[in-house]
């Protein structure tokens, strides 16, 4: 199961990035677009949440304020990816969406105590040589 949310985070992450991109061409003259492509996105996650919260029903007032902090922090990151995906490139700005997961894994291993197998060995290192192909163009000078 594990396996399963990685890919389907990994799939969903980057329809979210071309989907962006593409709406953001076709709105590029309408300067509300972006904002409403902001509401439905953060709409939609929140629908989402509230349908597993509503199936699986429990509630710790300790985590309020862990909830509002996500909240305001997942706003930030979908305003600022789609500014990115806007100014800059779909493929590079994807890239560094993807490798936030890196971030995840080297957390894991260092304070939960995560095992660090060939798998979390072969996918760091494949998320490495990943950056390093979008960094280096290639042309010399």
């Amino acid at each position: 199961m594990p396996y399963f949310y990685l890919v389907s985070s990994v799939f969903l992450l980057s329809a979210t990035s071309v989907f962006g991109a593409y709406y953001d061409r076709k709105c590029a003259l309408n300067k509300g677009a972006t904002p409403f492509f902001n509401l439905v996105r953060i709409l939609s996650s929140f629908l989402c949440w509230l349908i597993i919260f509503a199936f699986d029903f429990s509630f710790d007032a300790k985590v309020l304020l862990y909830s509002i902090a996500f909240g305001a922090c997942f706003t930030m990151a979908t305003v600022g990816l789609m500014y990115a995906i806007k100014f800059g490139s779909v493929a590079i700005t994807t890239l560094i969406l993807q490798s936030s997961l890196i971030g995840v894994t080297v957390w894991g291993l260092m304070f939960w105590g995560a095992s660090f197998t060939i798998t979390v060995g072969v996918g760091l290192a494949l998320v490495i040589i990943a950056i390093a192909l979008c960094v280096i163009s290639g042309k010399s000078d």
